[in-house]
C-alpha cells in the first residue's frame, strides 16, 4: 500500500472513530430523553386517571425505546459489540 493510499485509509479511519462516538453520544441523549419523557407520563397518569392506562403504556414504550438506543451507543462506541452489524 502506498504511502498516500495508507494516509487516506487513516484519516478514513479516524473521521469513522470520531463519527461512531458522535453516534454514540446522539443515542445516549435520545436515550436520556426517553427516560424523561416516560417519567412525565408517569407523573401525567397520576393527574389524569382517565387517561392513566394509555399514558402509562406511552411511558413503557418511551423506556422501551430509551433501551433501544442504549443498545446503539454500546455498538457504536465498540465496533465489536456482538450486535454490531454493517
Amino acid at each position: 500500500m502506498s504511502g498516500d493510499l495508507r494516509d487516506r485509509v487513516s484519516a478514513l479511519s479516524s473521521l469513522l472513530v470520531r463519527q461512531r462516538r458522535q453516534l454514540a453520544q446522539i443515542a445516549l441523549a435520545i436515550a436520556e430523553t426517553e427516560d424523561l419523557i416516560a417519567e412525565t407520563l408517569e407523573r401525567e397518569a397520576l393527574t389524569f386517571p382517565h387517561r392513566a392506562d394509555e399514558l402509562r403504556a406511552k411511558a413503557q414504550a418511551a423506556r422501551q425505546f430509551a433501551v433501544v438506543e442504549r443498545t446503539a451507543a454500546a455498538r457504536y462506541q465498540n465496533p465489536s459489540h456482538p450486535d454490531w452489524a454493517d
